[in-house]
């Protein structure tokens, strides 16, 4: 009977869950440097495959040639495979630090990451916190066992999905931090990169470097008009963080 009832606390959590990692992948587009298409995970195969696989033999081979790196990623991003495209693009940059465009690109698909693993974090989140102050403790505490058993059950229950959102969390705070490294390096290549400023103050915000993303927001806001409604949304936000960046207020 405990066990029972635990199972039927536990379904709509389940439920809850799946659909937030399906939204994740669907609304994200995984795999995409480009404009999000909800379908495009539905289509992750394609002729793509012997030429990774030549591609591969080629960097394994020749691992300073960059155009083979360059292409690998490129192919990658086509199989709809995110991670090995990031990995790619990373050995690219490591030998064409200045290019651009694989700077963006690189940047765009580590952030796309970096909000899936935040937003599956924030699931797991929700179920260990639901496990440890809400159904699953209310369940147990309820039973003739008592308050005494229901809270190590509970935290042990708790304990896998709070692994997970640890993982994930940092694992996005890594991501959005490489990204940092990449926004840095294009607004060096052209300081006047309106969209790159504002995206660098994202990801900074994202990692916790709030003094950085202020700067940031700061330099965005003085290439764009005041009228601009992405700019009122901007200084909205300096306002909110400023007080991290100074130091004024605890972390949150």
């Amino acid at each position: 009977m405990l066990f029972e009832r635990i199972r039927r606390t536990q379904k709509p959590v389940f439920i809850f869950l799946a659909v937030m990692f399906a939204l994740g992948f669907a609304l994200l587009g995984v795999g995409s440097s480009g404009n999000v298409n909800a379908l495009d995970f539905l289509h992750l195969g394609g002729s793509s495959g012997d030429s990774v696989s030549k591609l591969n033999d080629t960097v394994k081979s020749h691992p300073n040639d960059a155009t083979a790196w360059l292409r690998l990623a490129q192919a990658y991003v086509a199989k709809g495979d995110q991670d090995s495209a990031i990995g790619a693009y990373q050995a690219y940059l490591r030998l064409r630090p200045k290019d651009a465009t694989a700077l963006s690109s690189a940047a765009g698909l580590l952030e796309q990451r970096a909000l899936l693993s935040s937003q599956n974090a924030a699931a797991y989140q929700a179920v260990a916190s639901y496990y440890q102050h809400g159904g699953a403790g209310a369940a147990l505490s309820g039973l003739a066992l008592g308050q005494g058993l229901s809270d190590p059950v509970a935290s042990q229950l708790a304990s896998p999905y709070q692994q997970q959102y640890t993982s994930l969390s940092a694992q996005a705070a890594s991501d959005y931090g490489q990204a940092v490294t990449y926004r840095q390096s294009l607004i060096k290549l052209n300081p006047r990169d309106a969209f790159s400023q504002e995206s660098l103050g994202f990801d900074a915000a994202n990692s916790r470097n709030y003094a950085l993303a202020v700067t940031a927001f700061k330099a965005y806001l003085k290439l764009v008009p005041k009228t601009n409604p992405e700019a009122i949304r901007v200084r909205q936000i300096v306002k909110a963080i400023q007080p991290f960046a100074s130091g004024t207020s605890p972390t949150p």
